[in-house]
């Protein structure tokens, strides 16, 4: 519409310049590839893809391992040779509670007069010093010849199974007079990692 005298009442036209929008559309780009190198920048720790690190060797059995094995790795048979009926049935079972592997119990062919005895041969040495710390007083320690033999022949005067709490104390004053405990040293980042 038009208002005599006053000419066209609509705004003025600006004219399109493509040079200032192209400006505008690189100045744009170039922030958003700032923004993005800032955040890989800060979420990597730099500005390239690390590659993975390899997983880490286990690491190696503690000083302390070398003298017991462990309860789950012991695997004892149990013979009566006392005049106690079911006296190996129950060690059986005290034994399997604090899990140590009994793979059969029996009647021994004569009768044991001492506490107990353990037959063990050489590579299964560290499980009869397992089974040894299980009882009350001093078990007879035999040597046999052979591979994986580790039988506990209950005797006369056996009386009862050490508490739990007792053979680890025995362990552990073994494993002190064994060995002085190294000093530890710090070390920047694991080495190893634990099974």
């Amino acid at each position: 519409m038009t208002i005599p005298g006053r000419g066209d009442l609509s705004p003025r036209r600006r004219q399109h310049r493509p040079g200032r929008t192209l400006a505008g559309l690189l100045v744009l780009a170039v922030l958003a590839g700032a923004g993005y190198v800032g955040y890989r920048h800060f979420n990597d720790g730099s500005s390239t893809p690390r590659a993975a690190a390899p997983p880490l060797p286990r690491c190696p059995p503690a000083a302390g391992n070398a003298l017991f094995a462990a309860p789950g790795q012991v695997r004892v048979r149990i013979v009566n040779g006392s005049l106690q009926t079911g006296l190996a049935a129950r060690v059986r079972s005290a034994l399997r509670r604090r899990g140590i592997h009994v793979v059969s119990i029996g009647n021994a062919l004569k009768v044991g007069h001492d506490i107990a005895a353990i037959r063990f041969s050489a590579d299964q040495q560290r499980a009869a010093r397992t089974v040894s710390a299980q009882i009350v007083g001093a078990p007879l320690m035999q040597p046999v010849s052979g591979n994986a033999v580790l039988e506990l022949e209950l005797g006369l005067r056996f009386t009862s199974l050490a508490p739990a709490r007792a053979a680890r104390a025995t362990e552990n004053r073994a494993l002190a007079a064994s060995s002085p405990s190294p000093s530890p040293t710090p070390t920047a980042s694991p080495t190893c990692r634990a099974s």
